[in-house]
């Protein structure tokens, strides 16, 4: 029975599929915002329940078993958009309905998931992750994330962790274009041993994407349309959770020079169970990025709470004004209390 809130995303897409072709097009992504509307009502959860909800998540065979079906669910998703455009010739207001809906679906749902199973120490897991990633243009996740983000996280060496002070334009413009260059030249990112292996790989899946663009522009102007727009769009809305979930923080340094271990005051966190559901407890980010080992010393602090909901902080970083007044007095806050 505890699976069963993280099998949402499926049945929210699985309207989406039933009702693409009707007048009920909308009713999926309704269905998305009416649980975030419900979020206060199922509440949040408390540290315990969070160090218990992971360890369930990351580690019971049930829940790695719908996982990889969920995978295997939205891998089959993505092949079957390009299909029912190439089929149907929707009206402009139904293909803008359907062009967000799919927006909303893979950047909450596939790409959250993706995230989770590039991890997994099953083979099958990492394919689908690399498949989903692909099919939305998303090629240079696995490699930055695992290579560079996690080693390097509230390090100036980190393109994708936000700086203190910077909007999320100005991230997006240094922090994708560093990242290109990290991961498609050679430079010293990754391990030695492994760097023109990790390149060639980062430029196959560059290759793979630019080529399945093209094809689409075969499969009609729909298709076409909807393959891009999730190529930029898609990328963008994940870029804006790693901005929200890193903004400000910074490892100090050791009397060494070196950065301080990563430890839960690392990564801002959104408790509300809703958000985890949906998003493959992704939105509870600072045990993500905790060693293994360390977890048994987490105790009545998980990490920093984000002030809004995850959807609204995303909304908030859309405007330096607000975000800068709402985070940058969190992080002082988070200073005096956490010692950060």
């Amino acid at each position: 029975m505890r699976i069963l809130p993280y099998t949402i995303p499926v049945i929210i897409t699985s309207v989406f599929i039933a009702t693409a072709s009707t007048w009920f097009l909308w009713v999926a992504v309704g269905l998305v915002f009416l649980i975030a509307f419900l979020r206060e009502s199922v509440g949040k959860f408390s540290p315990s329940e969070v160090v218990s909800e992971y360890a369930f998540f990351h580690y019971d065979k049930s829940m790695a078993n719908l996982k990889t079906c969920s995978g295997i669910f939205f891998t089959g998703f993505n092949l079957w958009i390009p299909y029912f455009l190439y089929t149907n010739q929707l009206s402009l207001p139904a293909y803008l309905i359907f062009l967000y809906s799919v927006l909303i679906l893979n950047s909450n749902f596939a790409i959250s998931l993706a995230h989770d199973l590039m991890h997994s120490s099953r083979a099958g897991d990492r394919f689908l992750s690399t498949f989903i990633l692909l099919q939305n243009g998303f090629f240079y996740l696995e490699s930055d994330h695992i290579f560079i983000h996690h080693r390097f996280v509230g390090t100036d060496a980190d393109p994708a962790t936000a700086r203190y002070g910077e909007n999320i334009y100005s991230y997006f413009k240094r922090s994708i274009s560093a990242r290109f260059k990290m991961i498609l030249l050679k430079g010293g990112t990754f391990p030695q041993s492994d760097e023109s292996a990790i390149i060639a790989g980062n430029r196959v899946r560059l290759g793979i994407c630019l080529v399945w663009l093209i094809i689409s522009t075969l499969l009609g102007i729909q298709v076409f349309i909807c393959i891009l727009v999730q190529y930029l769009l898609v990328t963008l809305i994940y870029e804006s959770i790693t901005y929200i979930q890193h903004y400000g923080l910074i490892r100090q340094k050791t009397s060494d020079s070196r950065p301080e271990p990563v430890q839960l005051h690392h990564a801002w966190n959104c408790y509300y169970k809703t958000s985890a559901y949906m998003h493959f407890m992704m939105p509870v980010h600072s045990i993500h990025h905790l060693k293994e080992e360390n977890l048994s010393t987490i105790s009545d602090y998980t990490g920093p709470s984000m002030p809004l909901p995850f959807a609204s902080m995303m909304m908030t970083a859309l405007f330096p004004s607000r975000w800068f007044k709402l985070m940058n007095e969190e992080i002082v806050f988070s200073i005096r209390t956490k010692h950060l």
